[in-house]
């Protein structure tokens, strides 16, 4: 199965899997409990049965996978389903760890990548949630984050080694765990945050990036090259900011302006030593392939570097020259000093033209920042305009399909400020500048034939345009909003299968983004009724789905097709029987525990605490509070209660039935006649979650149930467990 076959198939499956969605969710009100659930265990099984299917015709192997993964997504909503459904209380780590088991037995038996991403994804939610529930740290020691995040980053780390000796096969897993590593490191070195023990991170986080960049480029890996440039651009920035947090005066100031120049400086050094080492093969022999490989690959690592210096000079040089202005010259209004520094960087680097890469577009970028931000303050049109059209100037004078894409972005940004100086309101703005872009791409694509100035207006104008198109399907109104939302739907969607079929890799990524970002976000914005939403995309995976049968159809039983054809080994279609029974199984029984539970659970009423409706209402349900999730308890009681973090209340009946509190309960303790145990956890900011603080309710109708309701009715296992049963007004 070809490459454009395979995406229509995943984007209509993705569609139909939307529309369920939106469709429990219009009629969750309606539904039984069983009514939720059957559906749910009926979709597992025909997963499981569809892969069976596809996987005994030919060229079918991918759409066999595909069920797979479906089948465990489904079960992924059911597990949170369940949950869901009975209001039930439960650690959310064990969400994901439950989840994670049939993800890893599949990612083991199919060794198909997606798996191993999915197991991976939620193995670290549930290491990470189980440590630090509902991430929220406030009430955990330092030690122990710093030490929780650097057992995360070091497995990690491991997974990266083997993943280089080829033990771990999967490159999305060794990508992630480069990616994981640098993030945990990065968080737990945040003196902010940590500010006793984060400061001993940097040392390690410092060696890791020390040591990545100069082997990922002698092993010639690209990707993790660029990774690399990246995670030292993102760690230079934000330990700066800490620094200029932190030491903020005239002499960090004259500190700041020496390292930008010596920063600068050694970049020049280092990237002409790049440029000019030679390949082991160079020595060998002068002529060979070899050396235009390498050769190109030295090009564009220069390129990588380069790029992460300039953004690292440009912020602490943008810092660098504010701060000189103000606190070493202690200039009153220093928006006119920048406006002509501004000027006098853009001129002076658009004009040397023999000026070296780095320091030029250093210069040009910390010109247009501070200058474009000295118009904002003087609300000055004319000075703007200057900064915009230095912009449009850079890009004419400044050859280089990298360099003019920079000054393109830039431009479409410049320009964003000067249409807001002009015109009243977003919306006029951004269809100007949206119009702006469409006529570049059109231009670049139809008229300019110049592969220098073509190719960059495409690269830089296309992702642009999208981002402006996707910004005015928010801002628009009426009639006008559901066209819009329309159109840009449309043209995604067309722009990913037409630049897969054309091979215009660039394209198809770029349209793919803002195809999920829409489906994933904005779909749920729109202002129609879930049932509605739940119809238009059904119908829009089933136009998906024909367009690609048709389309596969047209490709014929190719060879390619033919020996795409798998036939199951008995064992594996035992074992993944095997997961699909493990799944029903589980959500069997824990819907089988939760109805125990209601049936034999003592019911409480507990009295609702007030609660502003705007922070009240999200979606189709609705935030609870109660009144004995805050007690007011003494010092000492809170610090008891800090260190524990899991904890249980004993609660007791008014005169009125209603069920209060009457102490913090100490484990082996016996209970006094009428009292009951009432387990939670206690997150420092909302006070206990009992984990019956979300109601599901019918669409919109949230509002009025904050303005009804008193009390909830709740069950109480014997060990303290609770499920949310109604909501009542007396």
């Amino acid at each position: 199965m070809k490459s454009p076959v395979q995406l229509g198939y995943t984007l209509g499956t993705s569609l139909l899997l939307s529309a369920a969605a939106y469709f429990y969710a219009s009629n969750w009100g309606a539904l039984s409990r069983g009514e939720k659930l059957a559906p749910l265990l009926a979709a597992i099984i025909l997963m499981y049965a569809l892969s069976e299917f596809f996987a005994r015709r030919p060229g079918r192997a991918f759409l066999s996978r595909l069920s797979l993964l479906a089948g465990c997504l489904f079960f992924g909503v059911g597990v949170a389903l369940v949950g869901q459904m009975y209001n039930s209380h439960a650690d959310s780590y064990t969400l994901f760890a439950v989840w994670l088991i049939p993800a890893l037995l599949l990612a083991v038996i199919t060794r198909w990548p997606p798996f191993s991403v999915l197991s991976f994804i939620l193995a670290h939610l549930a290491y990470l949630l189980y440590f630090f529930p509902g991430f929220r740290s406030s009430a955990i020691s330092e030690w122990r984050i710093v030490s929780v995040l650097l057992a995360a980053a070091a497995v990690n780390l491991v997974i990266l080694f083997l993943a280089e000796r080829r033990l771990v096969a999967s490159p999305a897993i060794k990508a992630l765990s480069f990616i994981t590593a640098f993030g945990l490191m990065l968080y737990a070195s945040n003196s902010f945050f940590l500010e006793s023990l984060g400061v001993w991170v940097n040392l390690p986080l410092f060696l890791l990036l020390a040591f990545a960049a100069p082997y990922y480029y002698r092993t010639r890996q690209k990707s993790f090259l660029l990774l690399s440039g990246l995670f030292i651009s993102i760690l230079a920035i934000v330990k700066y900011t800490e620094l200029l947090i932190h030491f903020l005066d005239e002499s960090f100031i004259l500190w700041s302006l020496i390292f930008v120049v010596l920063f600068i400086w050694g970049n020049v050094r280092f990237l002409n030593l790049v440029r000019s080492s030679p390949s082991a093969a160079a020595e060998d022999n002068p002529n060979s392939d070899a050396v235009s490989a390498h050769n190109a690959f030295t090009m564009w690592a220069s390129r990588i570097l380069a790029a992460a210096a300039i953004a690292i000079a440009t912020v602490l040089g943008t810092a660098v020259i504010i701060g000189f202005l103000v606190l070493i010259l202690e200039i009153d209004h220093p928006e006119y000093a920048m406006c002509a520094l501004g000027a006098i960087a853009t001129i002076g680097a658009i004009a040397a033209g023999k000026l070296n890469g780095v320091v030029r577009y250093t210069f040009l970028t910390c010109g247009m920042v501070v200058g474009m931000s000295s118009g904002i303050i003087l609300d000055s049109f004319p000075v703007l305009l200057f900064f915009l059209l230095t912009a449009v100037g850079a890009f004419v004078f400044i050859p280089g399909t990298v360099q003019r894409i920079y000054c393109l972005v830039a431009g479409a940004v410049m320009g964003w400020v000067v249409l807001d100086w002009m015109l009243d309101g977003d919306l006029p703005v951004f269809s100007a500048l949206g119009a702006v872009l469409l006529i570049l791409l059109l231009a670049a694509w139809l008229l300019i034939k110049q592969p220098g100035v073509r190719w960059p207006l495409l690269y830089g104008g296309y992702p642009s345009f999208l981002l402006v198109f996707y910004i005015l399907t928010f801002i628009t109104e009426g009639t006008a909003y559901y066209l819009m939302n329309g159109l840009f739907f449309l043209t995604v969607t067309a722009a990913v299968l037409l630049s897969l079929r054309r091979s215009l890799t660039w394209v198809y990524v770029i349209s793919l983004i803002f195809w999920t970002a829409f489906l994933v976000y904005k779909y749920y914005d729109l202002a129609w009724k879930l049932l509605h939403k739940s119809f238009s995309l059904a119908l829009a995976g089933l136009i998906l789905l024909g367009l690609t049968r048709l389309y596969e159809r047209r490709l014929g039983d190719s060879t390619e097709l033919s020996a795409l054809c798998t036939n199951r080994r008995r064992t594996t279609v035992w074992l993944l029987a095997a997961v699909t029974l493990l799944q029903l199984g589980f959500l069997s029984a824990q819907t089988a525990r939760s109805e125990w539970h209601l049936a034999h659970g003592q019911t409480i009423k507990l009295e609702l605490a007030p609660v502003d409706p705007r922070s009240m209402l999200q979606g189709d349900y609705v935030i609870l509070s109660y009144e004995v999730s805050r007690p007011e308890w003494d010092e000492a009681q809170w610090n008891r209660l800090e260190s524990k973090g899991k904890a249980a209340l004993v609660l007791a009946p008014d005169g009125a039935g209603v069920y209060r509190l009457e102490r913090l309960y100490e484990e082996g303790s016996s209970l006094q006649e009428g009292e009951v145990l009432i387990r939670g956890k206690w997150d420092g900011y909302r006070g206990f979650d009992f984990g019956i603080e979300h109601y599901f309710i019918p669409e919109g109708t949230g509002i009025d149930l904050v303005n009804q309701v008193r009390y909830a009715e709740v069950k109480l296992s014997s060990k303290g467990d609770a499920i949310l049963v109604r909501l009542t007004n007396g």
